[in-house]
């Protein structure tokens, strides 16, 4: 059944047509991990995903070469839904999760960082930065995405000597974006990236500073650079979708804003003790999921809800 007419001739055109789903060798290799005694199974492909989350603008082109399918079995007790299941990498790097082969899945540390009302979370985890670069850009390249990437780079190395790979030697094992509420009735992606020493990595970023920018904000400095795509040249656009000139640190870990009220909001957050951490409902989700990861996708339903409400209501006023 659907609601659509649509749909339903283009269901009966897919039947009758050669190309089939169940032609489909990677639809077949991870239908095969299905558990036959669970009552419910969940088959779904996780290019898409990324459209589901509010006010989020990936690149196009990334965001559809995201995953693999994805199979699943569904748990469902008195309060917990949990979906488990398995995906596929392959060394074709055809798909932006292909970029972990080879990579050690790590523990999520970055909770203790992030406000607790964040919407939702994507988190990378690795244990090589260079090599997760190195396959991050032979990605880019499979996708005719390189060439642009490599030209602003390179334009940046010219004119203000600042060079990735020395920044990346400096990267620790964590990287993503999140969103979270930093101004009345607004939104803002954050990205951030754990290093190995924040205060050298900071050094590094010294030639591509608007030093006349610097501000004190508590203990903190918030500094703003002339690269303001700094985060997407490093991990592609999945986890990067607007300008984000503003830095501030906590810690070893750096975040990137398009704001400098965006990581007073972190600060103040971080200060108070309200983080992820502490979130009742965050504590239920890690309970029910592997300590260790790669890929990470964290959707907190109830801020999603919330912000959409008052999206859909300061338009209708």
């Amino acid at each position: 059944a659907s609601s659509t007419k649509i749909l339903i001739q283009d269901a009966i055109r897919q039947f009758n047509s050669d190309i089939k789903l169940t032609n489909d060798k990677d639809f077949n290799k991870i239908y095969s991990t299905i558990n036959k005694n669970t009552p419910l199974n969940l088959i779904y492909n996780i290019n898409n995903i990324l459209d589901l989350l509010p006010y989020t603008k990936t690149n196009k082109k990334t965001a559809k070469h995201l995953g693999s399918w994805i199979a699943s079995d569904i748990k469902i007790k008195e309060e917990e839904i949990s979906i488990n299941g398995f995906t596929m990498i392959n060394k074709r790097l055809e798909n932006f999760s292909d970029i972990f082969q080879g990579q050690k899945n790590i523990k999520l540390k970055i909770d203790k960082y992030l406000p607790k009302n964040i919407s939702y979370l994507l988190s990378l985890g690795f244990d090589n930065a260079n090599n997760l670069y190195k396959n991050k850009n032979l990605f880019l390249q499979n996708h005719n995405s390189l060439w642009q990437k490599n030209k602003i780079q390179n334009k940046i190395h010219k004119e203000h000597q600042f060079n990735y790979t020395d920044f990346i030697d400096n990267i620790s094992d964590e990287a993503g974006i999140f969103a979270c509420p930093s101004l009345e009735d607004s939104e803002e992606q954050i990205s951030y990236i754990k290093t190995k020493n924040a205060v050298l990595t900071i050094g590094l970023l010294q030639n591509i500073v608007i030093k006349s920018e610097e501000v004190k904000y508590k203990k903190y400095s918030i500094g703003k650079m002339l690269n303001n795509i700094l985060i997407p040249n490093l991990f592609s656009d999945i986890i990067n979708y607007s300008d984000k000139p503003y830095f501030t640190n906590i810690d070893n870990y750096i975040f990137f804003a398009s704001s400098a009220e965006a990581l007073k909001y972190i600060i103040d957050k971080y200060n108070g003790e309200q983080t992820l951490k502490k979130s009742s409902s965050f504590k239920k989700y890690k309970n029910i999921i592997s300590d260790n990861f790669n890929l990470l996708l964290y959707i907190n339903n109830g801020e999603n809800i919330l912000s959409a409400f008052k999206h859909n209501l300061n338009n209708n006023l």
